[in-house]
């Protein structure tokens, strides 16, 4: 059993090739390759499904859109602006249920990404040790967390996070062209 690949799976792996490409060598994700993914992803949902795939590139990017807001006002510094718009990009190629498996599965390559460079930079013992020096001074000495200092593992590119949640989102959807 093969799984069906149509053109608007061929222009969500480009952006993420080039969203990853991009990120890992320059440390962007560039409004020129997402803002148009935003357009084509309408555009050939409305050309392929009619209504129901202007519904759910809609609401694709309704959710990015969320996404995008929640991410710029609780996460600032955590996850850039170019990596909200990549998901808002996806939603648009892809709909709402697709994002949303994306989301999940992006948060859990994260964490996995997110161990295996605090081991690779040799910073696990130490990350885990600010944790504990930082609940316990929280907790117990009622120290209000911003006065306490930490440490700086460096910046994870957060694109290979969320195209590996997309891949996995791809595979367990069996590639259906949109949300619908």
């Amino acid at each position: 059993m093969g799984i069906h690949v149509s053109p608007i799976d061929v222009v969500l792996a480009t952006l993420l090739a080039i969203a990853l490409y991009t990120d890992l060598s320059r440390g962007k994700i560039y409004n020129k390759i997402t803002f148009p993914c935003i357009a084509i992803g309408l555009l050939m949902n409305i050309a392929f499904s009619g209504w129901a795939g202007a519904k759910a590139s809609l609401a694709g990017i309704g959710l990015g859109a969320v996404v995008f807001v929640l991410i710029a006002v609780l996460a600032r510094g955590l996850v850039m602006g170019g990596d909200a718009k990549l998901l808002w990009a996806i939603g648009a190629l892809k709909g709402f249920s697709f994002l949303a498996q994306t989301l999940l599965f992006t948060v859990l390559a994260g964490g996995v990404l997110a161990i295996l460079f605090l081991i690779y930079r040799r910073l696990a013992w130490r990350t885990l040790s600010d944790m504990a020096s930082r609940a316990f001074g929280r907790v117990v000495l009622k120290s209000p967390i911003g006065f306490m200092p930490s440490a700086s593992a460096g910046k994870l590119r957060y694109s290979l996070a969320i195209a590996a949640g997309a891949v996995v989102a791809f595979i367990s959807m069996r590639g259906g062209a949109t949300g619908v």
